[in-house]
């Protein structure tokens, strides 16, 4: 969440939740009151952060766009070729699929005692982190 703060307000830039779609809005609030004086919501774009997830998908070899659908944007993979490095990433995080390099029992039995140790209300952030964490730990194991 960001914001700006101008003279008798401030603005908040948060994300809605719209029958499961999150769209981008700025709510502008009246400094000591917090009354809200505005809400604008941009249901046509993609919530902020959504074009990252295309160029994080794109860093991995994968071609994919991004377009947007009734239920909100929609990562579209356009090539059917995934590299194998990645797609055993992939699958790693995936604990019914199989382990394809040497040391991933090991690697995925630590990863379950960290993920266990995450909170509930565990924000996304956290849970990213760990995931960024064992894919590094994973292409160690390769290199």
């Amino acid at each position: 969440m960001k914001g700006s703060i101008a003279v008798n307000t401030f603005s908040i830039h948060l994300q809605r939740r719209e029958g499961g779609r999150l769209v981008p809005c700025v709510m502008t609030l009246e400094k000591g009151t917090g009354i809200v004086v505005s809400e604008v919501c941009n249901r046509s774009a993609p919530a902020s952060g959504t074009a990252g997830v295309v160029a994080a998908v794109e860093a991995l070899g994968i071609q994919a766009s991004l377009q947007m659908g009734p239920d909100g944007a929609v990562v579209n993979i356009l090539s059917g070729n995934i590299p194998v490095s990645t797609q055993q990433e992939l699958d790693f995080f995936q604990l019914d699929r199989p382990c394809e390099f040497p040391g991933c029992e090991a690697l995925r039995a630590q990863y379950q005692e960290d993920l266990a140790q995450l909170p509930e209300d565990c924000p996304m952030c956290e849970y990213g982190a760990l995931m960024r964490k064992y894919i590094e730990h994973i292409r160690n194991l390769r290199a």
